[in-house]
């Protein structure tokens, strides 16, 4: 099956898997370009690259990174910055396939260097370990493994310790699930398997991004998301490691502009069910996603309690969680409508709040 995967056309979870890897190396490369502090290079690494394309001529992740570096060409030729593009499959056969798809491609005039390995992942990676470290340089690493085991613990500690590295990966979870009990993934003990075998399907690929989340090292600053794919009757997924805040608020962006509904995921969960009714309730609150009211009561709570004292914690809050700055201004307009907190003429939730050196606004409660 990994053989023939590209020798047929991408089925809806593979196109959605790339549209969200599309939005999100997408709004990256602006962030990265505009960087008037790092002068680069700027890298991206596709290390199961495959061919190029699927046997209808959809563009897979190579093409898709080698279009957005030509549409991106008036800033990238402003910036000064290079371009250096990593293509790795192992699968020789595949990599002179796509040397021979890009030998004539046509990137608007922006000099981009191309570098071709037809390797094993696990040779790969460690000969591109020290490319990654190169000073000032900007790295986006796409994964798209086929299972689970080949982005394994100690790989993910690594990479989360690179600076400016951001990173998005494939997980089989369904595998994960079926076979939780079979002793077969050794490469990624880390991983709950007993706590998988008793979630319900929906839930368990937040819990396997939750599980790496915990191998970053305490007091490290790492920002995390998952993303649920349904592919036919299996459910798979993408996570998203960067650490700046920065980095997971354009990947919410990107879930959100591909699920317009949840945010994180391609399907209607279990949970979200009452979304596909035509009945829809006389109530407002029933009609909208669970995951959307969880976290507008999350939010209150923490406001109420105090564990959130100022709109720069808010921003954080919403960010970690998936969401985006929206969210949180409407949780904050009802709790000003409602008298729960005082309204104050300037109380902004937006992407300025989380550099340090802009004033905080703190969270005053009524009736205190």
């Amino acid at each position: 099956m990994v053989e023939k995967f590209h020798d047929i056309t991408f089925d809806h979870g593979t196109h959605d898997k790339l549209k969200l890897f599309k939005a999100s190396l997408s709004r990256w490369l602006v962030v990265v370009i505009n960087d008037r502090y790092f002068e680069g290079p700027i890298q991206i690494f596709d290390l199961f690259s495959g061919p190029g394309c699927d046997v209808d001529g959809t563009s897979g992740s190579p093409l898709i990174i080698c279009e957005l570096i030509a549409g991106n060409s008036t800033r990238l030729l402003k910036s000064g910055k290079k371009v250096v593009i990593i293509f790795n499959d192992s699968n020789v056969k595949k990599i002179k396939e796509l040397q021979e798809r890009l030998s004539s491609f046509d990137f608007n005039g922006v000099s981009v260097k191309i570098q071709y390995f037809g390797e094993s992942f696990k040779s790969v990676i460690n000969e591109l370990l020290p490319q990654m470290r190169i000073k000032n340089s900007f790295n986006y690493v796409f994964l798209d493994q086929f299972g689970v085991t080949e982005v394994n613990g100690d790989l993910f500690k690594i990479m989360c310790s690179i600076p400016r590295v951001d990173l998005l990966f494939f997980m089989a979870t369904s595998f994960l699930k079926r076979f939780a009990n079979t002793g077969c993934f050794s490469e990624v003990d880390f991983i709950d398997m007993k706590k998988l075998l008793k979630l319900p399907s929906h839930l368990v690929h937040r819990a396997v991004a939750e599980d790496f989340s915990k191998l970053v090292p305490t007091g490290q600053e790492y920002y995390m998301a998952p993303f649920s794919l349904k592919k036919g009757p299996n459910l798979y997924g993408l996570i998203f490691g960067s650490s700046h805040i920065k980095g997971l608020r354009q990947f919410n962006e990107a879930c959100w502009k591909v699920s317009q509904l949840i945010g994180d995921a391609n399907w209607i969960t279990e949970e979200e069910k009452h979304l596909e009714s035509e009945q829809l309730s006389l109530f407002e609150d029933a009609n909208r996603p669970n995951r959307l009211n969880a976290f507008e009561r999350d939010l209150e709570c923490a406001i109420i309690s105090k564990e959130l004292t100022n709109n720069r914690e808010i921003y954080l809050f919403t960010i970690t969680k998936g969401f985006m700055p929206k969210h949180a201004k409407d949780v904050w307009k009802n709790m000003v409508n409602s008298k729960k907190v005082v309204n104050v003429k300037r109380f902004p939730i937006n992407d300025d709040v989380w550099k340090k050196h802009k004033e905080l606004v703190s969270i005053e409660l009524c009736h205190e």
